[in-house]
């Protein structure tokens, strides 16, 4: 499995997904960088200068995003960054809150899917893997609405998954 990656905790814009083999990777190969520590910044994608600069200028300790620690980070004169973009999957498949649950189940099935990401507006509500399709299927067992094209409420399963 793996982590979405959002823009921040508090936007919850989801970015990206990072395979969980992928991030071991990445922070194995970052422990054999001279200039990494514990406290080396980890982004995922490019700072631009500008945005470095304006969040540093929104509070020298985090401002407003992960942009925050990489400004103020490199303000002290300690410039490497840990960027982990070329691991993260930038597209990962996603549905929209309340998308029709045969729908998703048809989309598993035919992708051969692991997850889906569940968003509203771009935001990350949550994800759905493999096996809550399967036990979802397995608790819909043998009951006939399920077979008429019922569309169940995914919010639902986003609160028993992520809340």
């Amino acid at each position: 499995m793996g982590y979405p990656v959002v823009e921040s905790a508090k936007s919850m814009v989801l970015v990206g997904f990072i395979n969980r083999t992928e991030l071991v990777f990445a922070l194995e190969q970052a422990r054999k960088r001279p200039d990494a520590n514990d406290m080396t910044p980890v982004v995922f994608g490019p700072v631009p200068a500008a945005a470095a600069a304006a969040s540093a200028a929104t509070s020298p300790v985090l401002g407003n995003s992960s942009f925050g620690v990489v400004a103020a980070h490199a303000a002290s004169g300690h410039v490497p960054v840990l960027d982990l973009a070329p691991w993260m999957d930038q597209t990962p498949i996603t549905i929209v809150a309340r998308y029709p649950m045969e729908m998703t189940i048809e989309l598993f099935k035919k992708m051969g899917l692991r997850y889906v990401l569940i968003t509203r507006n771009g935001q990350l509500l949550g994800l759905i893997t493999k096996k809550d399709v399967l036990r979802h299927l397995g608790e819909m067992a043998g009951k006939s609405h399920v077979a008429g094209g019922m569309v169940v409420d995914q919010d639902l399963m986003v609160n028993r998954l992520v809340g």
